[in-house]
């Protein structure tokens, strides 16, 4: 419960650091009947409990050494969450790479890749690439291109293909130029007339930005809505921001879905809700608090009918400006920083000459499928996940589907 930085250790409360240890509450030792009475004086099945452990315990981590990276068995690496890797700079969730930079959420045995997330796999030579793995190599500018695509630029869902150059769809391909076929001899005389014709003619978009060959494809080509993804949940921006840096915006469908119920008035332990909650539409204690922040990391329209239903996901674990009356406010590590400041870049039309080191291409930071199975790991955390279902039950009708 609350526990931070330890490994080995189980049946410990709000500690942190400590290697193998059982029975422990806030770093001291206790016996198993000690431990158990008070794991019931913290009332963990009550919001109150909860709340109130999760800020004792997070008051006490500040008292001790925070490592400056989460990671195992590496050389010469730089980021947050890297193990088994060897030269990988500015990573993160980086599992067994070699000569890595700029890459996130790649796993498993990647070699010589720059400016790629998502998957790994046997991969190399991978650069400007996302949702790229098994075996791809040499893949540039690439989206959802696997198993062994080798070879291959500018191509978007292809399988099993080699020495494709702006395709989709293919599979068991080689020598194809937009999903036409050509010659071995013909692919190799007409690539490097394409390439030269991008940069004698490059695509400049709306913000006057513009992509010569070697640049990944313009954001304005997306049709995923910037509010309807995990960027807005990781980067909130307004509508009018999104816009201002070309990103593509969609007004949320107005649904006329009025809260029966405030978060004021849920029960106080989980042991007291009854079944007809799930039954009640809840308005959440985020909305309540500040309802434009919880408007702006929704990308919602202030005042949207039915808006205040969905609290934000927030990762509980996050960063945050923690107080102290002893030492003041004290900045939280963030392990997305590097990652903010590359969207702000790449926002702001920032090109490859004009930063030495950058990385341009966009991942879906955070799982919310491991904040979730981490919290059902505890009692408290199962009691918790479930208030914040209860509070949030019409977030699949508001959204029309899943959160972003």
């Amino acid at each position: 419960y609350f526990c931070k930085g330890c490994i080995g250790c189980s049946d410990c409360i709000g500690c942190v650091n400590l290697r193998n240890k059982k029975y422990h509450i806030f770093n001291r030792p206790y016996s198993k009947e000690e431990f158990e009475r008070k794991l019931k004086e913290f009332n963990l099945s009550s919001h109150s409990g909860y709340e109130a452990l999760k800020r004792e315990a997070r008051r006490f981590w500040l008292g001790y050494p925070q490592r400056f990276m989460e990671g195992l068995k590496n050389e010469k690496v730089s980021g947050a969450y890297i193990a088994n890797s060897k030269n990988a700079e500015y990573g993160y969730f980086v599992i067994s790479g070699e000569d890595l930079k700029y890459c996130q959420y790649v796993l498993y045995g990647n070699k010589n890749c720059f400016d790629y997330s998502i998957w790994g796999e046997n991969s190399s030579l991978v650069y400007e690439s996302v949702v790229v793995g098994q075996g791809v190599s040499n893949l540039k500018f690439s989206h959802e291109c696997w198993p062994e695509v080798r070879d291959s630029e500018y191509s978007f869902f292809s399988q099993s293909s080699s020495h494709l150059f702006g395709c989709s769809g293919l599979k068991n391909k080689q020598y194809c130029i937009l999903n036409k076929q050509y010659t071995k001899e013909e692919y190799q005389a007409l690539i490097p007339k394409i390439k030269a014709h991008m940069d004698a003619m490059p695509y400049k978009d709306k913000q006057g930005r513009v992509y010569k060959y070697g640049e990944f494809l313009p954001i304005e080509f997306s049709p995923f809505p910037y509010n309807r993804t995990m960027a807005q949940d990781q980067f909130p921006l307004s509508g009018e921001k999104a816009a201002e840096q070309g990103f593509f915006w969609r007004e949320p469908e107005e649904r006329k879905h009025e809260p029966t119920k405030s978060h004021r008035d849920l029960p106080e332990n989980i042991a007291d809700v009854p079944d007809s909650m799930t039954e009640e539409y809840i308005l959440c204690a985020a909305w309540d608090e500040d309802n434009q922040e919880a408007q702006l990391h929704q990308g919602l329209p202030h005042h949207a009918p039915g808006a205040g239903l969905l609290p934000p996901l927030r990762d509980p674990f996050a960063s945050e400006v923690l107080e102290q009356p002893a030492l003041g406010k004290i900045e939280g590590p963030s392990a997305l920083e590097l990652f903010q400041t590359r969207l702000r870049l790449r926002g702001r039309g920032v090109r490859a000459g004009d930063i030495p080191q950058r990385g341009r291409s966009f991942s879906r930071l955070g799982t919310l499928s491991e904040r979730v199975s981490n919290r059902l790991r505890s009692r408290a955390g199962r009691d918790s996940l479930l208030r914040s279902l209860l509070q949030c039950r019409s977030c699949l009708n508001q959204k029309g589907g899943a959160p972003p």
